[in-house]
């Protein structure tokens, strides 16, 4: 069935993308979450990652003709799974659920209503909290995270246009509700792997459209040691990298400075990152593209790292990560 667009005088359609690896447990309680929001129009994609049989029973046992379970036989890799999940949904507005999470029943009554009030509005967002795998609130982890991703701040509202907060990362896929229609789907590089939730959120933010946010925590975010979040930094921020060149490329976008902030950002790290790794070469690459964007002294030191030989650079990065976590050096003289 075709997808309405999303446009004010109907009922809108949720399209949730869940997708999972091998947490039926925890699976269980994210999507009794779900089926426990007060907006009750949304269609729920269990997409299973190198499927079991004890995540198609968590489904099953739901007893609910929204939730339908896709089985891959084989592991496509965390990106490929959630972007496959993406293209078949057909909802007016769709939503990723990380399987691990909890929402707030009235998540999805809260994002949706600002769809219906302006036709220029392609995503909505709220506030995350920080939970731990017993579910408990990581109180200074959570405002740090809000500090982090340039919300803290941030009231309830209207922000048009918004590429600033999308190339910064402030806009969490997470919590966030997307207008279908504002994404090329079927369109989707490769390369962004696992920044596609930049990606989203920079396609959502193109041609000056506008969001809204509420600095309600509709979302329970669960951090543990199997979450995304605590690995693989370096191909994070190498997806990352790529999407803000391909958004800078797509000349949608008047706030260009905001793209190009964040990619120096992101090849700065990248470069430091390879370095931490022994990979000179590829640290180089990064740096010089971080040195283009901006002739900072920062890009410029560690560029100049990357030409040392290995054993003067190690013992060189060795004293300046010494200096910056060393508490005994916080108030030396």
């Amino acid at each position: 069935m075709a997808a309405r667009d999303a446009t004010p005088g109907h009922d809108l359609t949720v399209s949730v993308v869940v997708p999972t690896f091998r947490r039926p447990e925890l699976l269980a309680l994210t999507l009794a979450s779900l089926k426990a929001q007060t907006h009750t129009n949304f269609q729920a994609l269990i997409c299973d990652n190198a499927a079991q049989a004890a995540t198609e029973k968590v489904v099953a046992d739901l007893a609910d003709d929204r939730f339908t379970y896709l089985a891959r036989e084989t592991n496509l890799g965390m990106h490929r799974n959630a972007i496959d999940g993406f293209r078949r949904a057909d909802g007016d507005l769709v939503f990723k659920l990380d399987d691990d999470d909890i929402l707030d029943p009235t998540c999805f009554e809260t994002l949706r209503q600002p769809f219906t009030e302006r036709q220029d509005v392609t995503l909505t967002f709220s506030g995350t909290r920080l939970i731990d795998l017993h579910g408990d609130v990581l109180v200074p982890q959570t405002q740090a995270w809000a500090e982090t991703t340039g919300v803290a701040g941030l009231g309830q509202g209207y922000v048009k246009p918004f590429t600033t907060l999308a190339a910064r990362g402030s806009i969490q896929l997470c919590a966030a509700l997307v207008k279908r229609s504002a994404v090329d789907w079927d369109v989707f590089p490769e390369q962004t792997a696992t920044a596609y939730d930049l990606h989203i959120s920079l396609q959502a933010a193109r041609d000056e459209a506008a969001a809204w946010y509420t600095p309600q925590q509709l979302v329970s975010y669960r951090m543990h040691p199997g979450s995304d979040s605590a690995n693989k930094l370096a191909a994070q921020l190498t997806g990352g990298a790529f999407t803000l060149q391909h958004a800078l490329d797509s000349g949608r976008y008047e706030d260009t400075a905001a793209i190009e902030a964040a990619l120096w950002e992101h090849q700065l790290r990248r470069g430091r990152e390879f370095l931490r790794d022994g990979q000179a070469d590829q640290a180089r690459i990064a740096l010089r593209k971080a040195w283009s964007l901006r002739r900072e002294r920062q890009s410029g030191v560690l560029l100049g790292l990357s030409y040392l030989p290995n054993g003067p650079r190690h013992r060189v990065l060795a004293a300046r990560k010494a200096r910056y976590v060393d508490p005994t050096r916080v108030n030396a003289h």
